[in-house]
């Protein structure tokens, strides 16, 4: 066998293109482990020869969501740090965190964040909405006061009363965005 069939060979190794037999014959023959410890050098020697290049930015995060995605296909998480920031509402004292958006059935998981002293206005609901509370009290109309976790809903066509927060709160609500 020539040198380059030698390092053609320790190249196949290396990428795991060899069948077993060949990967056997490899192993037991001196030659071709020369011509792997050869094949290491150069590999070095391209390292040091290369300059460093900066990954694009993002790349890190989206490798990281692809390996917690892969060993479960179609299962999803979105962890704390990917959640991104609070977003105002349109009502003063109240943000949000929008976690799922279902095209199918046209409803959004979110996290709504109430500051105290916050408030809600009489609303209806053109769907069914579900509320849990995570940490604080929301309050109807000081005639119900809800904990963390206590869970409401409300169903299509219902009106919701004024709600409200003293101490601030924490909700997971699943409705129409």
């Amino acid at each position: 066998m020539t040198t380059q069939d030698l390092q053609s060979q320790a190249a196949l190794y290396l990428l795991g293109q060899l069948t077993p037999e060949e990967v056997k014959a490899f192993q037991s023959d001196q030659s071709h482990r020369e011509a792997l410890a050869e094949m290491s050098g150069v590999v070095v020697a391209i390292g040091i020869a290369v300059e460093p290049v900066a990954p694009p930015p993002g790349l890190k995060d989206r490798l990281l969501e692809r390996l917690e995605r892969n060993p479960y296909p179609g299962l999803f998480s979105k962890r704390v740090d990917q959640q991104g920031p609070w977003k105002p509402s349109r009502t003063p004292g109240i943000s949000y965190k929008k976690l799922y958006f279902d095209k199918a059935s046209g409803l959004v998981t979110m996290l709504v964040k109430m500051e105290p002293g916050a408030r809600f206005d009489v609303h209806e609901h053109g769907r069914t909405e579900q509320c849990l509370i995570l940490e604080g009290e929301l309050r109807y109309n000081d005639e119900k006061i809800y904990r963390a976790g206590d869970y409401t809903w409300a169903e299509a066509g219902s009106v919701d009363p004024a709600a409200y927060t003293v101490e601030g709160n924490v909700l997971l609500i699943i409705s129409e965005p």
